[in-house]
């Protein structure tokens, strides 16, 4: 997202001084530790890991020791699982499944116990943190469903190997290669649970009123730009802009669902 970010600032002929660093290989406690030691110009892709992380681990840095910058899309979880296995959520949690969840304590893992809450039925978790071996647990029969949005399995979803039964959305998604049935949210197939999933900019404690005043100009002109639109349809996301005020008050909203869920799952 923050590369699309950035082609899309200089396509709209804008500056930014010091530039956007991208660090692509970091998440979670190493990618909030990154933008909390940078510079007035670091900026971090704020997710819920944001949230989940300092609560799981233990950390004392936390999205309130940053400054948040703005809302910047919504994205959809979906329910994955192997093609022709079952032919709707109903059917999936007709009785006992397994689910396999690439972190603990991570959105997947909660959407595990939401399910299981929702539909009455056992739900068996298998923790898995290479993606390739997650994949393979689904092809061997050993793991019946997983979740995650649409970049993670892209591959997978174009070969028929898997497919989505699913969103986790309040509305229905339309994608390109997938149908309005397969896109349909749980709530819809008469499974009453939502998790929403949003992506928002986060800079480092303390940022200069100046550098957040000219996030706010730049960025509504930043979010029109091609290379912004070629991002946000590729990865099957929705423009969905917060102020810094709006954002904050996300986080907030956010942050008391997010320990209630993680509480329950240590109980």
């Amino acid at each position: 997202m923050l590369s699309a970010l950035a082609d899309a600032l200089l396509q709209a002929g804008l500056t930014r001084t010091p530039p956007i660093t991208v660090a692509s290989d970091l998440d979670g406690g190493a990618a909030l530790l990154h933008v909390a030691t940078g510079g007035p110009g670091a900026l971090g892709s704020c997710t819920p890991a944001y949230l989940t992380t300092p609560v799981v681990h233990g950390l004392t840095e936390t999205w309130r020791s940053l400054t948040p910058v703005a809302g910047l899309v919504s994205d959809s979880y979906i329910l994955v699982v192997p093609s022709g296995t079952v032919a709707s959520p109903a059917e999936l949690f007709a009785g006992a499944t397994t689910a396999v969840v690439p972190k603990a304590g991570g959105n997947t893992h909660i959407q595990a116990m939401l399910l299981s809450e929702a539909t009455g039925t056992e739900v068996s978790v298998i923790v898995e943190h290479d993606p390739a071996e997650l994949r393979r647990l689904l092809d061997r029969g050993q793991a019946n469903w997983t979740t995650g949005v649409y970049s993670d399995f892209a591959a997978e979803l174009a070969a028929g190997r898997l497919e989505v039964l699913a969103t986790f959305g309040a509305e229905p998604v339309m994608s390109t290669g997938m149908t309005a049935e397969t896109m349909r949210t749980l709530r819809e197939q008469g499974i009453d649970v939502t998790f929403p999933l949003w992506r928002g900019v986060i800079a480092p404690g303390g940022l200069p009123t100046s550098v957040a005043d000219a996030w706010a100009e730049m960025l509504p002109q930043v979010l029109v730009q091609p290379a912004w639109l070629e991002y946000t349809s590729e990865q099957r996301q929705r423009t969905t802009y917060l102020s810094a005020e709006q954002f904050t008050g996300l986080l907030a909203d956010e942050e008391v669902r997010y320990r209630r869920w993680l509480a329950a799952l240590d109980g």
